[in-house]
């Protein structure tokens, strides 16, 4: 038991270091043949919102100038799902520039879209992965800054 505790740990710090802040970041669109335009990092990784589907439960938002049904990610789900870190951000082609920000978090320069934190999805390893669709409440985030809806 103490082993499993020792690997998990260690597995969050790791993750946690490549999501160190990087500076300044890109974010752009990607078409995505299952689902259309979706919002990735400036290697083409697909990026993740994470949604509290029980918003009146919520102890309010993560974070300052989210929305409040943004779910926050910490401890363990950081092992699953990095975020996107940055000081700064530039909006790539097709994203719009006045819905991408930086708000600081637990010591943290989380890049958000629309209100959402954008993460990653540890499993997607390599551009145009989408692992993480619909596992659970995360989704793929459009250009207009909103869930992409799971396909049938």
């Amino acid at each position: 038991m103490k082993v499993k505790l020792v690997l998990i740990i260690l597995l969050s710090f790791m993750c946690l270091a490549l999501a160190q802040d990087e500076g300044n970041v890109t974010v752009a669109v990607a078409e995505n043949e299952t689902y259309g335009p979706i919002l990735v990092d400036a290697n083409g990784m697909s990026l993740y919102l994470f949604i509290n589907a029980d918003v009146e439960m919520s102890e309010g938002s993560m974070m300052e100038s989210v929305r409040p049904e943004a779910k926050s990610c910490t401890e363990g789900c950081l092992a699953a799902w990095p975020p996107l870190l940055g000081s700064a951000v530039t909006a790539g082609e097709g994203v719009n520039a006045d819905l991408l920000y930086v708000a600081e978090f637990d010591g943290m320069n989380f890049v958000v879209y629309n209100g959402w934190p954008l993460y990653y999805f540890a499993s997607d390893q390599a551009p145009g992965d989408i692992m993480g669709q619909g596992k659970g409440t995360w989704h793929l985030v459009n250009p207009d800054g909103e869930a992409v809806p799971v396909s049938e």
